[in-house]
């Protein structure tokens, strides 16, 4: 397994895409950065790098963006290039394999997050004066990263299945993109229509902060169990439908 993961990460190091990808969150994290202090000045964003670095959280659903052709063309590459016979050829079984895949996707979304925090936290020291008082308000960093981070293991892991399912990566980011863009802005329109059955749409409950604002969430009846469900069941049934057509199915080399 360990082996199949490193294999991997090796492929996507050598990746012109997944450079492209690195260069463009460097340039999200720095650009993000100076946009908020032309515009928004010092002082609305704390006056300090933990203030600055909470409010960049703003910019991690560009990431999430930027993340999607990764996992939505780590399957259908293989068939693309035909390389998926070298792998489905070794001893290892086609559920470790696919999940070898998956799993790289996971790391990939914590490597994109700590470049992301690793450029800001630099930029922010450049920018924002450091003060040793606002490290009581690094759990709220913490938390907002966390929340991000399971929006974004959700996000991949769609755009996971479906370059799973119909070996093709192109119509994987499309719609994957279009989900991560348009789905909430249809819960939000179940919410404003008083429509219940959106509260089992899997967008009205990604979010998990809603809990923690001290607002309400968006549907009566949500609660912090209710939408752990709603995503652990979602995520399990991507899941399965992925190992259902990579290993079930007959794989074309």
């Amino acid at each position: 397994m360990m082996n199949l993961i490193r294999n991997e990460q090796m492929k996507l190091r050598y990746k012109t895409s997944t450079i492209a990808i690195v260069i463009i969150i460097l340039a999200i994290a720095i650009l993000g950065a100076l946009l908020a202090r032309q515009l928004f000045g010092v002082g609305k964003i704390g006056e300090t790098t933990i203030g600055y670095l909470i409010f960049s959280t703003t910019f991690l659903s560009a990431v999430k963006l930027v993340l999607i052709p990764i996992a939505g063309t780590i399957v259908s590459t293989e068939f693309d290039r035909g390389t998926i016979k070298f792998l489905l050829i070794r001893p290892a079984k086609r559920s470790t394999v696919l999940l070898s895949k998956y799993i790289t996707i996971l790391l990939v979304s914590v490597y994109g997050l700590l470049l992301f925090f690793v450029v800001s936290f630099i930029v922010g020291l450049v920018l924002f004066p450091f003060k040793a008082s606002d490290l009581s308000d690094t759990w709220i960093l913490a938390s907002r990263y966390g929340f991000q981070w399971i929006e974004i293991i959700v996000v991949l892991t769609i755009a996971f299945t479906v370059s799973t399912v119909f070996r093709n990566g192109s119509l994987a980011i499309g719609i994957t993109l279009l989900i991560a863009l348009v789905a909430k802005t249809v819960s939000s329109l179940f919410a404003h229509f008083e429509r219940s059955e959106g509260k089992y749409l899997l967008f009205s409950n990604v979010d998990l902060s809603q809990y923690f604002r001290g607002s309400q969430p968006l549907f009566d009846g949500m609660t912090l169990p209710f939408s752990i469900f709603i995503i652990v069941g979602h995520m399990i049934f991507f899941l399965a439908l992925s190992w259902y057509f990579f290993v079930k199915r007959d794989v074309s080399v």
